[in-house]
């Protein structure tokens, strides 16, 4: 046997563990002295020489240092620096996590030949870029200094430089400190340009890079924490506008929360400047402005510093903050406290404009006795965006898990594979002609034995065996065999487990020998010298209390108080330990869990002699509240309360708290407070430091004799205050409820809850009755099993991928071992069992092409940014500067050409040199560009069609594609004029190559004759007006809310219009034509003086490559002597477009008409609905500013698009114009691009198909393999039979699975379990008995008729019953929107009652139905409907029977609704009003449960749904009545609804206002109440038609959902037409009330003071289940597995060919010649069942391959 050594094969793979195992000594604080061996002090910071640093907490990856040969600065600390030529990085031991400084210095000076200055570079950090192209090429000689701030929550820390291609990275100097405590928090109020919007939370995971610091009213200075201010002089918009206030003498107070003296210097806080009142006359009508340049559409952290040192005493100033011009912020130092000299300060999140600038003001209030305003200081950090390019991932959370997985797979085959050959190695053989073992290893098993000798083979097939009887609630007396009732809870002894389903790890048990307790409950333990687990089986989710009990006693000699472990479940690490004597004793101690960990349970109720300590029905212990009371004599005990306590009233149940919590309560002691309100009562708890918890407060107030006479308030630290108020909900006294609050501890390491009076309350006094507080537990990366399957995904993907690897290594070895040559000889085998005699590769003409597999992995093109290239030619062109290079000569270039032939124009056609040749495609072929950087790219394509030969370039007939977009489809130029045909697409690409496809017709060809590639500037589509990439969406009939995803999409060029100028060419090749073929009206428009000044760019948007100069000087204006100054005239752009496509429209203008801003505002129209007023001066003072606005129109089927500029009335100049329009066609992905645009349809396919054959392959094989292992009689031509015919049988049936072609439809309405047809109100139910041509497939079943005749309807007769998991599969041909009903009848039929059946249904991800039963049903049939998108080419509805049960159907409905049925970026409704849009729409599942007609009765429309009367669902009859029936026609496609959004009969039907009732009075709504899932999303469509005017204009309501959200309904503003139809679509979160409110009400500015509904649907938001087979987020891993699995069956398959084929060499005859595997094989012919040699079969698959 050979020799096999492992210690070198475990050697390296345990070094390569090592790598990761350095261990440094970590510091606080870093200052570094880059490239230098001494150390610097710099203002008391010591900057240490990083070229020594054998002692120190931080490496410095590969570089090498330079010093300063000029000697450019006296400056100690910038006489060196360290150079990185390749990415490198500076790491630093963290010991405390925070947030931190860093600050890196950049001083370029002259070393030798090297000038520093020449560098460029990025610098990242925490997966975020610090730096990005950096460069100091234009620095003056000084250092350069970029500061940013960071939360580093690792023990590592790095700073990574990453150098440019031929250039390198530099540094001076690295700072990196921890800044104080509470630097910073969260929960900044958002301000935006247009305004609040809410709170911004998330800061700690940003980054933050400083950009200004600035001392108002001050000069320069420092700080202790070594930061630069700078005066503010330079920012201030106006300087007579404010004055510098006087230095502040005295001493700074620091007492305000939040301004300390490390938030910023003394200096700060005692200067600012103030309002000039000689200037502003002590007017609160101007203010003082600071503008700061900021980067563009940016978001940044913005903090105001503050310290009121102008008034001589508090309360007399407030004043006014303002952030651009639409947020305010009332300024009242006064609030929190009553000094003067207090520092604070404030923070917000600022989403900056297209300015490029900042506006930040203060001015005064009317309401303050000082009527001024000041400033002290202003930091502004902008926030770093995180990159995905960093090299580190900018998710490490993902990284380690695909780490762990990988390391977990690549060991677990590691292992596998060693013990195999170990296993092998070890196998011994008998000597004799043919002995061996059965499966090429001879191996005597013996019984798997444990340490000690026993037998535990049966320990794993145990595991799988077990089935245990699950519990809901488990009580485990541990280490003990008996059981102990304490408290009513039976404690089962755990030493006796067969029973019970739970499970115990290993460990031993141990008793008490000195009888420490009487508790039987703590006579045993169980104890754990390694780690080991409590397993229980759960049946119910939700949530669980957990409580572990700690009895430390003497077990002999062990003593279980010197114990010291941690305990974690549910990836949370509980970090528990066991102490000593503890009250004089020793004592259980009993940590209890439940979602988060329980800290408190606190009944505050009277002396603890009269109310002792309490349980409850959840066995939770509550203690007396005295040791927490702050003041005694604050508060004083309630009286008893004897009554019955109203539970379930609002929201306090039974088991919320004991009834003795409930019962007893403190409250204000007003003897002590006297009435007062300037009094609390105030509980202090000790709790962790910076830690979360959720605070539950109970209350009952058992206080007051009647009800509403109570309120209070309840204050949480200093800050929060709450009021209580119970009678909203209820006017019961005695009724309990409880608040629950998410609390952050501060450091001071205690929480402060209070309760005290308010002025508006009848009886002043306050009260509570319970505390709950549960400390958050901080979820651990270190613990074994994940709760979150997003990180299981990244398990599963690294393992799967670590597994492929190893197997691909295992197989390349065996292949090479087995290709090794052996001598002949006695025994004499190949290595590997198979003899090979290798060859040259050799092509069909006998080449030798072995040296193309490494060619390809050898060749590197050299990519270039642009690529303009000269088809079919040799040569290289020039044209209007861009270098056409000739593609025949490519060797050099970075881009490759499939196979094509050229072609040369033989008739001298043209002059042009570019078109003198063209490449031609008679098969599919391709261009292949290498891309450099991402981002937005021009695609021209040249087409110049000529004659060669015979070849008439004319008839060509092809498509072109790219990105999966047919860029042409049917492309010709048979009528063509003899001219070249440019076609120009703009589009993003974001990988490192670019394809452009030609694909012929039958019997055509294609052609090019140029290509033009090449990125356009920066943010060329992003919109100037919007911070996101969401542009205005306008339809024929009006706005349609923003569109998002441009960056995704492809766009065709069609119109490129210089209005007012010449036809042009710009520096981007483009080319722009005259506007005036396009003018409705030639007479309307003038055109206007050609601007011969200095356009001011980059201002208001406009770049110079947005357009050329010469759009922006020329233009067209109202002709105002046709027009008389009248505003009733516009000018009128047609444009051809395509008929019902989506286009994307860029309008140029450039004010070159008005001499001074301000006079000139107009309206911009897009059809006749939209319009837009264009007013640059808005953000600017400029005129001849270039800018445009970007729009997605969608045309209507007109096939042209109207584009009109026209004055307005508030105009002081009533004109118009127009300077550039350029209009892009949105290309439609096609599903029939052969790389599929949407993968989501081919990926199920795939992964089926391969998993599919794989497995049929591998069961094949392996049965084969088996049968080739048989024993055969000794002789001459012995051999196994081996017919292959059965394998690619087997093979290709496996393929055939998913080939079926079905007559696809577009709707399905099946009678299931029946053989016959069934047509209910038009729908014809096809029965699913009999589907042989239908294109759905039902899976395994079994069907069932009524055997009782239970109903006449012909529908519900059978059923389909499944037993197992099955499903309906759908053909689709129609991407969309879908609804699908699923109908159920119960009936008994025989022995079978459908009433019985428990099961689930869900397709799409969803469980559209859980635990679904139906046995409370009346005899009528169920009918769920349910809307959803379906993008795939297959549907399934998928039936999971419950254990022991079944699951059933009666009927099943699909069909595709109407055409944008859903659309998207609705208002978003919380039970506390707006917030914001939701868009998600169209990926969302939805469940019907209300579909309501609102003062009509009971119908169906036209797409079968049900609507039913409202009655039922009004609060108030009285207050609504229903109108008079419309009898005329409904106005549909107007407003925007249609004849299938509801149907006739629901909008000619409402309810409205009961004005007798009401008294034609505003103060009363009519309200509807549904009912819903509690705390759930529905999607709310309201339907409108005014039915009840006579004329337009006269009525306008308000819409209310809840209390806080109203929405004003007037039709009118688009349309002036009543019975219009219209609905209103809103997503709505439901509160916990398990009610939804709507109601409409009367404004006071309508003319009609009434309000109306005509219809209701709400619809349920089905969540997504992470327990679904499929799982719902495929994005992640769908290429992973999908690469990971054909890579896999690729890799087998052509081993296991190569080894059949192997096996299949004959051997040379004697004495024990065989070959390894174990098998004597004499090869004759291969032959198929018929006998005919099919020997050639593989070998044509080799050659094929080779070809």
């Amino acid at each position: 046997m050979e020799k096999f050594h492992l210690f070198p094969l475990f050697l390296l793979y345990f070094l390569s563990l090592l790598l990761f195992s350095s261990a440094y000594t970590p510091q606080n604080k870093h200052f570094i002295n880059c490239g230098s061996k001494t150390n610097v002090t710099v203002n008391g910071r010591n900057f240490v020489g990083d070229s020594n640093s054998s002692s120190l907490s931080f490496f410095v990856g590969p570089s090498s240092t330079v010093s300063d040969t000029n000697s450019s600065t006296n400056n100690s600390l910038y006489q060196t620096a360290r150079i990185f030529t390749n990415p490198s990085l500076y790491e630093f031991d963290i010991i405390d996590k925070g947030t931190y400084y860093v600050r890196i210095h950049f001083f370029p000076f002259v070393s030798g030949r090297t000038n520093l200055a020449d560098a460029l570079f990025d610098v990242s950090a925490s997966d975020f870029y610090l730096l990005s192209n950096f460069a100091l090429q234009n620095n003056s000689n000084s250092p350069v200094i970029e500061e940013f701030l960071l939360t580093i929550n690792g023990s590592k820390f790095s700073i990574h430089f990453a150098p440019h291609k031929n250039s390198f990275a530099f540094v001076s100097a690295v700072e990196v400190f921890l800044a104080p405590p509470n630097f910073t928090t969260y929960g900044f109020p958002h301000v935006t340009p247009m305004g609040e919007n809410g709170s911004y939370y998330g800061i700690a995971s940003q980054v933050f890079h400083t950009i200004h610091r600035v001392n108002v009213g001050g000069p320069q200075t420092n700080d202790t924490l070594w930061r630069n201010w700078i005066p503010d002089d330079e920012y201030l918009l106006s300087a007579e506008s404010a004055k510098t206030c006087a230095t502040y003498n005295g001493t700074l107070l620091y007492d305000n929360p939040g301004g300390t003296n490390y938030s910023a210097p003394d200096l700060v806080y005692k200067t600012c400047k103030e309002l000039n009142p000689t200037d502003n006359m002590g007017s609160n009508s101007s203010n003082i402005s600071w503008q700061f340049g900021v980067s563009k559409r940016s978001r940044h952290m913005v903090r105001l510093h503050f310290c009121d040192i102008i008034s001589k005493d508090p309360y007399f100033l407030k004043f006014n903050l303002y952030i651009y011009s639409n947020f305010s912020q009332k300024i009242n130092p006064y609030d929190e406290t009553n000094k003067v000299a207090d520092p604070f300060y404030c923070d917000f999140v600022v989403d900056s404009d297209n300015s490029g600038y900042m506006n930040i003001s203060v001015g005064p209030r009317e309401d303050s006795i000082t009527k001024t305003a000041y400033l002290n200081g202003v930091e502004i950090m902008e926030f770093i965006k995180e990159s995905d390019f960093v090299h580190i991932p900018g998710n490490r959370k993902k990284l380690i898990f695909v780490v762990i997985g990988t390391v977990c797979g690549v060991t677990f085959v590691f292992i596998l594979v060693v013990l195999f050959l170990l296993k092998r190695m070890r196998a011994k053989h008998v000597d004799g002609v043919g002995s061996k073992p059965e499966g090429g290893v001879e191996c005597n098993e013996e019984p798997l034995r444990g340490d000690n000798g026993s037998d535990i083979s049966g320990v794993f097939s145990q595991i799988e065996i077990d089935a245990y009887t699950l519990q809901n609630k488990y009580f485990i007396n541990c280490g003990s065999k008996t059981n102990v009732t304490v408290n009513g809870r039976n404690f089962v002894g755990d030493s006796n487990s067969s029973s019970l389903s739970f499970s115990v790890g290993p460990s031993s048990t141990v008793s008490d020998t000195n009888s420490s307790t009487n508790m039987s409950l703590y006579q045993t333990a169980r104890v754990f010298i390694n780690q080991s687990l409590y397993e229980f089986d759960i049946i119910n989710n939700g949530n669980y209390f957990v409580r572990i009990h700690f009895f430390p006693f003497m077990s002999g000699r062990t003593n279980l108080a010197e114990a010291l472990f941690d305990v974690s479940a549910s990836n949370f690490s509980l970090s528990l330990f066991c102490s000593a004597k503890l009250h004089n004793g020793w004592f259980p101690s009993c940590y209890s869990y439940w979602g988060n960990g329980t800290y408190y349970g606190v009944p505050s109720q009277g002396q603890r002699r009269r109310y002792p300590k309490t349980n409850d029905t959840l066995w939770r212990n509550w203690i007396p509240d005295d040791e927490y009371l702050l003041s005694a004599g604050s508060a004083k005990t309630c009286a008893t309360y004897n009554g019955t306590l109203n539970y379930d009233v609002i929201g306090g149940t039974n088991y919320s708290a004991p009834d003795l919590v409930y019962k007893t309560c403190k409250e204000l002691n007003l003897t002590v407070n006297k009435g007062s309100n300037s009094s609390k009562i105030t509980w202090q708890f000790g709790v962790s430091k910076s830690s979360r918890h959720m605070v539950r407060l109970h209350f009952c107030d058992i206080i007051s004799k009647d009800p509403y006479l109570l309120k209070f308030n309840l204050y949480i630290y200093s800050y929060f205050s709450q009021m209580i108020y119970p009678y909203e909900k209820t006017e019961l006294v005695a009724a309990p409820f409880y608040w629950d609050f998410v609390v952050d501890s501060d450091n001071s390491g205690y929480m402060n809850i209070s309760v005290g009076p308010r002025e508006d309350s009848i009886t002043k006094t306050a009260y509570l009755n319970g505390v709950e507080i549960m400390e958050f537990i901080k979820e651990s990366d270190s613990v074994h099993i994940p709760v979150n399957r997003k990180k299981l995904i990244f398990v599963v993907v690294g393992t799967v991928c670590g597994v492929t690897f190893v197997f691909i290594l295992v197989v390349l070895l065996l292949l090479k071992r087995m290709r090794a040559k052996h001598v002949d000889g006695v025994g004499s085998k190949p290595e590997g069992g198979v003899e090979c005699n290798e060859e040259t590769l050799r092509g069909d003409n006998g080449s030798d092409i072995s040296g193309v597999f490494s060619q390809i992995e050898i060749d590197a093109y050299t990519p270039q940014n642009k690529y303009f290239i000269n088809c079919g030619s040799k040569t290289s062109v020039t044209v209007n500067g861009r270098n056409f290079v000739g593609d025949s000569n490519s060797s050099s270039l970075s881009f490759f050409v499939g196979p094509s032939s050229t072609v040369s124009d033989t008739n001298s056609s043209t002059n042009n040199s570019l078109y003198q040749t063209a490449r031609i495609f008679t098969n599919p072929s391709l261009y292949e560009f290498d891309i450099i950087d991402k981002g937005t790219y021009y695609v021209r394509i040249h087409f110049f069609p000529f004659v060669s030969g015979r070849t008439n370039l004319a008839d060509a007939l092809f498509d072109v594609w790219a990105s999966d977009f047919y860029l042409l489809s049917n492309f010709a130029l048979q009528n063509n004029s003899n001219s070249p045909v440019i076609e120009e697409f703009l589009l993003t690409i974001n990988g490192s190559k670019f394809s452009i496809h030609f694909t012929p017709h039958k019997n055509s060809f294609a052609f090019v004759s140029a290509v033009e590639v090449f990125l356009t500037p920066p943010n060329f589509i992003t919109p100037p007006n919007f911070t996101t990439d969401g542009f205005t969406h306008v339809t024929p009939i009006g706005k349609n809310g923003h569109y998002y995803g441009i960056p995704s999409q492809v766009f065709h060029t069609i119109h490129r219009v210089n209005v007012g100028g010449p036809k042009t060419n710009d520096t981007l090749w483009r080319n722009w034509i005259p506007d005036d073929e396009y003018l409705l009206s030639a007479g309307s428009a003038k055109t206007c003086a050609t601007y011969n000044g200095t356009l001011i760019y980059d201002v208001l948007g406009g770049t110079n490559y947005s357009a050329p100069d010469l759009v922006y000087k020329t233009c067209k204006e109202l002709n105002l002597t046709v027009n008389k100054g009248s505003n009733s005239s516009n000018i009128t752009w047609q444009f051809g477009v395509s008929k019902s496509s989506r286009h994307m429209v860029r309008l140029h203008f450039c004010d070159i008409i008005n001499q001074d801003p301000y006079l000139f505002k107009f309206n911009l129209y897009i059809y006749s609905y939209f319009s837009q007023m264009i007013y640059p001066y808005e953000k600017k003072h400029q005129v001849a500013a270039p800018f445009y606005w970007d729009f997605v129109v969608d045309s209507d089927n007109s096939g042209y698009m109207n584009i009109s500029v026209g004055p307005r009335e508030d105009s002081i100049t009533k004109n118009a114009y127009l300077n550039g329009v350029e209009i892009m066609e949105f290309i439609k992905e096609s599903d029939f691009v052969h790389i599929p645009g949407d993968r989501k349809k081919l990926i199920f396919v795939v992964v089926g198909t391969v998993c599919g054959v794989t497995f049929v392959f591998i069961l094949a094989v392996l049965f084969l393999l088996k049968r080739m292992r048989a024993k055969h009689v000794d002789g001459v031509g012995s051999k196994p039979e081996f017919h292959l015919f059965p394998l690619f049988l087997l093979y290709f049936l496996s393929l055939l699975l998913f080939s079926s072609a079905y007559t696809l439809q577009n709707k399905y309405f099946i009678n299931c379990g029946s053989k016959t047809n069934v047509t209910v109100n038009g729908r014809n139910f096809v029965g699913d008995s009999n589907s042989s041509s239908l294109s759905f497939s039902v899976g395994p079943s079994s069907t069932v008729s009524d055997t009782n005749s239970s109903t006449n309807n012909s529908l519900y007769q059978t059923a389909r019953i499944f037993t197992n998991s099955s499903l309906y599969e759908f053909d689709i041909i129609d991407k969309g929107t879908y609804y699908v009903r699923i109908h159920f009848f119960p009936f008994v039929s025989g022995r079978t009652n459908l009433a019985d059946a428990l099961f689930d249904v869900w397709a799409s991800d969803f469980y559209l139905l859980s635990n679904f039963a139906l046995q409370n049903n009346i005899n009528s049939p169920v009918i769920e409907e349910f809307l959803l998108t379906i993008n795939g080419s297959k549907f399934s509805i998928q039936f999971t029977p419950h254990k022991n049960s079944f699951a059933f159907i009666s009927a099943v409905e699909v069909f595709l609704t109407p055409p944008n049925f859903t659309t998207d970026g609705f208002t978003h409704v919380t039970p506390i009003g707006e917030n914001g849009d939701y868009y998600g729409v169209p990926s969302q599942v939805f469940h019907t449960i209300h579909r309501v007609n609102v003062g009509g009765p009971k119908t169906n429309d036209t797409l079968w749904r049900n609507w039913i009367p409202d009655d039922e669902y009004l609060l108030s009859a009285g207050s609504a009545k229903t109108c008079a029936t419309y009898n005329g026609t409904l106005i549909y496609d107007v407003l925007g609804g249609t004849n299938y959004s509801a149907p006739d009969l629901v909008y000619k039907t409402c309810k409205e206002l009961n004005l007798t009732v009401d008294k034609g009075s505003n103060s009363s709504n009519i309200t509807w109440q549904f009912g819903v899932s509690k705390s759930s999303r529905h999607m709310v469509r309201l339907h409108f038609c005014d039915i009840i005017s006579k004329d337009p204009y006269l009525l306008k309501f308000n819409l209310y959902i809840y209390s806080y959200f109203s929405q004003m309904i007037y039709p009118y503003e688009k349309k002036e037409q009543v019975a219009a139809p219209f609905y209103w679509d809103f997503v709505v979160d439901s509160d916990n009330s398990g009610y939804l409110n709507i109601s409409v009400g009367p404004r006071e500015d309508s003319i009609t003071k009434t309000a109306y509904l005509n219809g209701v649907e709400i619809m349920e938001f089905i969540k997504e289940s992470d327990f679904v087979h499929i799982p719902g987020n495929r994005k992640k891993v769908i290429f992973v597995v999908v690469g990971t699995v054909c890579g896999v069956t690729f890799v087998f398959i052509l081993a296991v060919l190569f080894l059949l084929k192997r096996m299949r060499a004959k051997h040379v005859d004697g004495v024990g010649s065989k070959p390894e595997g174990g098998v004597e094989c004499n090869e004759e012919p291969l032959r198929g069942d018929n006998g005919s040699d099919i020997s050639g079969v593989f070998s044509e698959i080799e050659i094929d391959g080779a070809r």
